[in-house]
């Protein structure tokens, strides 16, 4: 079995840094290095098995190939998308920020989005600008962007 390389945007990059600063701020340096060896093990795990990732929000978000894994000890999830050479590393999120997605990805929720709150811009930028979480062609005044 050929084992392939890992590659992270630079979103992920970011996402690493806000979470390792979190648990460094909350005076938790062995958490931060369990994180780090966390996901040193689940980047492993992805190069080797990259189909085990659950594909639950591909059909959802119109990702074909979007996978996520776990991290072992951690409430954190990778999304990554299987390419020919490698593994392309989207984004490392925490579950607490997953559950307000699902809440956004609902149809009622729409509305919500509108409003412009907080949580709302910052979904709308967690993703590529082609990804659209409410499936509209008027994405950019949706997430009060111009």
């Amino acid at each position: 079995m050929k084992v392939k390389p890992v590659v992270a945007r630079e979103l992920v990059h970011h996402d690493i840094d806000e979470i390792i600063a979190y648990y460094l701020g909350e005076f938790a340096e062995q958490a931060a290095y369990g994180f780090i060896g966390a996901l040193e093990d689940a980047y492993a795990h992805i190069g080797r098995h990259p189909a085990t990732g659950s594909p639950r929000y591909a059909h959802e978000l119109n990702l074909p190939g979007l996978r996520f894994w776990p991290l072992t000890r951690y409430p954190h999830l990778v999304f990554y998308v299987e390419r020919p050479n490698h593994i392309d590393v989207w984004r490392v999120f925490a579950f607490a920020f997953i559950a307000i997605a699902d809440f956004f990805l609902s149809c009622s929720s729409v509305r919500l989005v509108q409003a412009n709150t907080p949580h709302s811009r910052q979904i709308a930028a967690c993703w590529p600008e082609s990804i659209c979480w409410c499936n509209c062609a008027n994405r950019a005044s949706r997430f009060g962007r111009r």
